[in-house]
């Protein structure tokens, strides 16, 4: 018998200066220490929750609960903490964060693990903007240096951080304007003119992805790092829409040498307009011959019509903020036991 190391990644190398659990374990403490100085309070949710998440693209991992009276009950894998985080918002706690698996069905590639660690927090009375600012600054607590080198890319950290909207990314890298009520002929339109295919089935956001997802995405935070806001209302997620232009979300991403590290929210708190959401999400999925096979989240829309003050929130990867760190060229190369 000729035994494989007990550990896959071969970056696992005890007592070695190089370590990646001993590197891992050191950041999520630096990570823990950012949150615990500013008075944020460490939480726990729980990962197998009883509604899946309706997100057109998102898959939720599903498994069974048997009680011992034969009782079949469906349960999921969280792909974040979000519902339930959210309810503690509403129940008062008004400055939270915490790490944790997320699960996401479906997805292996070089940035893509079904099972990742990811960052969670939320704050009350404030929005998107907080985020950005207390998002750079953690980034920058735990890496202190001006720049930051990521495969071909040498990002520099030390000047102001970019804030761009969607609109501006698109006009800037595609060299189109698609104003965020854009029609789907018109979007359609907007692709043959790029050399990008259009099927009869595609929708709305669909078209837009290809867009973006070709010339936009792997252009972002090449020579510094990037805000990406304001996106169409249409991408609105679980955020709401800005006060001043309601065909905008206030919805932000991160992105630095290319790789995209976290998503927030000034968030919805409407429970009406959330459940309508949702429905539109299903709706969607039904379209696109991926039905939702579980109910919504009551617990959050009960959170909600309970009231959740104005909060700002946002899910950051930290498997893919490690890879930029240790420069490495894929997220199967930061965990220790990655999916195969």
């Amino acid at each position: 018998m000729n035994p494989k190391p007990p550990v896959p990644n071969i970056h696992c190398q005890p007592k070695k200066e190089h370590d990646l659990m001993a590197y891992r374990s050191r950041l999520l403490q630096q990570i823990r220490r950012f949150f615990l100085d500013r008075d944020f309070l460490e939480v726990e949710t729980p990962i197998l929750i009883p509604s899946a998440d309706p997100s057109p693209h998102l898959d939720s991992f599903q498994t069974e609960y048997r009680d011992l009276q034969g009782k079949h009950q469906r349960l999921y894998l969280q792909t974040s903490p979000e519902f339930a985080m959210k309810r503690l918002v509403a129940a008062g706690y008004s400055r939270i964060f915490q790490i944790c698996k997320f699960f996401r069905n479906g997805e292996i590639t070089p940035t893509h693990n079904p099972e990742f660690t990811g960052l969670e927090w939320y704050i009350t009375q404030a929005d998107y903007h907080t985020l950005m600012e207390y998002t750079e600054q953690m980034v920058r607590a735990v890496y202190p240096h001006s720049t930051l080198t990521y495969q071909r890319h040498t990002v520099d950290l030390e000047q102001p951080w970019e804030r761009l909207t969607v609109h501006e990314s698109i006009q800037r890298y595609a060299n189109c304007t698609l104003p965020p009520s854009i029609s789907l002929e018109s979007l359609q339109d907007a692709c043959r003119d790029l050399n990008l295919s259009v099927n009869p089935d595609d929708q709305w956001d669909d078209l837009f992805f290809k867009i973006f997802l070709t010339y936009v995405d792997p252009q972002l935070g090449l020579q510094r790092p990037v805000f990406l806001t304001d996106y169409p209302i249409q991408m609105a997620a679980l955020s709401r829409a800005k006060p001043e232009a309601p065909y905008l979300a206030e919805r932000v991403e991160l992105y630095i040498a290319g790789v995209e590290l976290a998503n927030g929210y000034s968030e919805l708190t409407d429970a009406s307009e959330q459940k309508q959401r949702w429905e539109d999400e299903v709706a969607l999925r039904e379209v696109n011959l991926a039905p939702f096979q579980g109910s919504l989240d009551e617990g959050l829309l009960n959170a909600l019509a309970w009231g959740m003050p104005p909060t700002a929130g946002i899910a950051f990867g930290l498997d893919r903020l490690i890879m930029l760190l240790r420069n490495a060229p894929t997220i199967q190369e930061v965990l220790p036991f990655p999916a195969e």
